[in-house]
């Protein structure tokens, strides 16, 4: 859209859509992580508690960007 000099407004709106899409990703791989992930490591709680703080901290991360 740049190289094809399109108006700014449009670009930004797609931008905005794109992102909106990414997030949407992000949500869901982390939804299905922490309900996969923590069943299976039900049984260890110290591996259960080092993916609860791998998981938050790449959560932490998606928030600040």
């Amino acid at each position: 859209m740049i190289d094809e000099d399109r108006y700014c407004i449009d670009v930004l709106q797609q931008i905005s859509a794109v992102k909106a899409a990414i997030d949407k990703v992000a949500w869901a791989c982390s939804t299905t992580t922490s309900a996969t992930g923590m069943s299976t490591a039900a049984t260890d709680q110290q591996r259960r508690d080092d993916m609860t703080t791998e998981l938050t901290a790449a959560i932490s991360r998606l928030v600040r960007s």
